[in-house]
């Protein structure tokens, strides 16, 4: 095994340790992916059956990253939570209480919303939805919801089960049903112990942003063998607003047969480790002193600057004098901040100075309407009988809509026909041609049905709109997935897109998050911004925990601003520097 040779003592511990509960605690830069994969290949090497073997990591980009540097053993067993639980789900759909469907859908946010409508409507309430779908998602994921009344706790909970009912009763599932569907039945299913014995080890990857349902999913899953390899940093949590928990990875490193501390950073020059150490030494809980031997190329840099037009009129200059100067491609550099809008000021300076860049989380294209619009359509095509679906793809106003529901309920018709009787001109016309297509649909391609679809939903499109259901169409045309259903989940289960090859990174810090990068900028470092207004200090450590996370992407260059006036709500604003800079000083 000579791949155990090139660990270091503290990771060489990690890969070959023979104790069951295992918490390794790996600082930022420390080769927690070059442990966990090489774990599992020890673990092959070993004699374990790599199909006892499941690794659990929270994006998909590095799920393929891991199963990238384990391509000779083949181990594909890598998964988000929700994609595995999701493919269990479809397993197992017939004793879950969906055998009358062929597949179990996901749903969209706004299909969700369209159904909490309709529930207000038919219980005579008064109560913003998004109100009541974020009470929804507490309540599935195992948390807390702060009811003013009684009366209102009762209230929402008669729309919790109204909602769960209408999902059910067609086939469906949420966002938040993955998991929590499959943990509160896994005990009953007929295949419970091939289940469990299919982990008998189970690793975990970013464990301190585990929440509580994910949590409960380990521990089922790990019941049996015991056997539980879980990787983390308390100083890089920074999804509360996800529901991580630290008291989850706090209290299993209580729990733990062994911890093990990985403390040697392998991507930050030791004066950016310095800089970054320096700060999150102020949460009191640095356990181990993260260090780097990676000699420094630049200073550590803070700007302070007049306000925000200035400091992107700085980053860009200095960006350019990178690029040009020949030391950095422009993909080598990321621009990283507190919230979305703050890319804008940053994007005018690069165009000015011809400078290529790809601005991260702005609205991805099928989230645009004419792309709902065709996913909805496709949902239709596979349940003909969902009102809710077929106004989401056709827009049906109010008055027709409760029209088409109310006869539907009263009939024994299927819902095209209803609506074809009807004689609305634009909406029979277009169901008459659903119809069709649902009776004439294998003799289409994937290429001609995507087109007709597209004359079904409208006569004339924008150029944006073409633009965005092209990029559609290419997705599902050119996807190696077998069915549209498969693409169409691939796409609303999503994540960011790839970094691109080209130009400069701008995203926020959270977008950031296990990335690395030669050159990083970090703006706005203001109160009110980093950390925003915040008073427990709970809030202001995660934020502390944010900015560390955001310097540790560095490799060699790190650049801090902040601005003195920034436009807040539209007016003009001086906000003073974070307390965070003089603790990084």
């Amino acid at each position: 095994m000579e791949y155990l040779e090139k660990l270091n003592p503290e990771q060489l511990q990690a890969v070959t340790t023979t104790s069951k509960k295992v918490l390794v605690v790996a600082g930022a830069g420390s080769g927690k992916t070059r442990v966990l994969t090489t774990r599992i290949q020890y673990l092959i090497d070993k004699g374990v059956n790599k199909d006892d073997i499941i690794a659990f990591t929270f994006t998909k980009r590095a799920a393929k990253e891991m199963q990238f540097r384990l391509s000779k053993y083949n181990f594909n067993n890598i998964h988000t939570f929700h994609s595995y639980c999701y493919r269990m789900l479809q397993i197992y759909k017939d004793e879950l209480g969906f055998q009358k469907f062929d597949n179990i859908n996901l749903v969209t946010e706004d299909y969700e919303l369209q159904i909490i409508d309709e529930i207000i409507s038919e219980l005579k309430i008064n109560y913003n939805p998004k109100t009541l779908m974020q009470f929804i998602t507490k309540r599935k994921n195992n948390l807390e919801y702060p009811f003013k009344s009684v009366e209102e706790a009762s209230i929402f909970n008669q729309v919790y089960y109204r909602f769960q009912q209408r999902l059910m009763s067609h086939g469906q599932i949420d966002f938040d049903d993955m998991i929590t569907l499959f943990v509160n039945n896994i005990d009953n299913l007929s295949d419970n112990d091939y289940i469990l014995d299919s982990c008998k080890y189970i690793l975990v990857d970013e464990f301190q942003d585990t929440n509580q349902i994910q949590f409960d999913l380990i521990k089922k899953l790990a019941s049996k063998h015991n056997n539980l390899f879980c990787v983390g940093d308390t100083n890089q949590l920074i999804y509360s607003f996800r529901s991580s928990d630290i008291k989850i990875i706090n209290d299993y490193m209580n729990e733990a047969d062994e911890v093990i501390y990985l403390n040697k950073n392998y991507r930050c020059a030791s004066n950016i480790l310095e800089s970054s150490n320096n700060l999150i030494k102020h949460n009191h809980n640095l356990k181990n002193d993260i260090y780097s031997d990676i000699a420094p190329k630049f200073k550590v840099t803070y700007h302070e600057l007049p306000d925000t037009k200035y400091q992107a009129w700085d980053v860009a200059n200095i960006i350019n004098n990178l690029i040009t100067k020949g030391n950095y491609k422009p993909n080598d550099i990321a621009v990283l901040f507190r919230n979305n809008y703050q890319s804008t000021e940053i994007e005018y300076e690069l165009k000015k100075q011809n400078i290529p860049y790809t601005a991260y989380g702005k609205l991805k294209f099928y989230k645009f309407e004419v792309t709902r619009r065709m996913i909805a359509l496709y949902q239709f095509l596979d349940n003909p009988e969902d009102y809710i679906l077929f106004r989401q793809a056709v827009l049906i106003d109010q008055v027709a809509y409760e029209k088409i529901v109310s006869t539907y309920k009263q009939s024994n018709t299927n819902l095209l026909d209803i609506i074809i009787n009807m004689n609305i001109e634009r909406l029979s016309n277009q169901a008459f041609k659903i119809k069709e297509l649902i009776q004439n649909i294998k003799s289409y391609s994937r290429a001609t049905l995507f087109e007709y679809m597209m004359t079904i939903l409208c006569d004339k499109y924008t150029n944006k709109q073409l633009e965005y259901l092209r990029a559609l169409k290419d997705i599902i045309v050119n996807s190696e997935l077998k069915t549209t259903k498969e693409i169409l989940d691939n796409l609303l289960l999503a994540e960011d897109e790839h970094i691109n090859e080209m130009g400069v990174n701008l995203m926020t810090i959270h977008k950031a998050k296990g990335l690395e990068f030669k050159c990083v900028f970090i703006i706005s470092i203001n109160e009110g911004i980093i950390p925003p207004s915040l008073k427990k200090e709970s809030d202001i450590k995660e934020e502390r925990r944010i900015l560390y996370v955001a310097m540790t992407r560095a490799k060699e260059y790190l650049y801090l601003s902040s601005a003195d006036y920034h436009i807040i709500n539209g007016m003009r604003k001086r906000l003073n520097p974070s307390m965070f800079v003089s603790e990084i000083k």
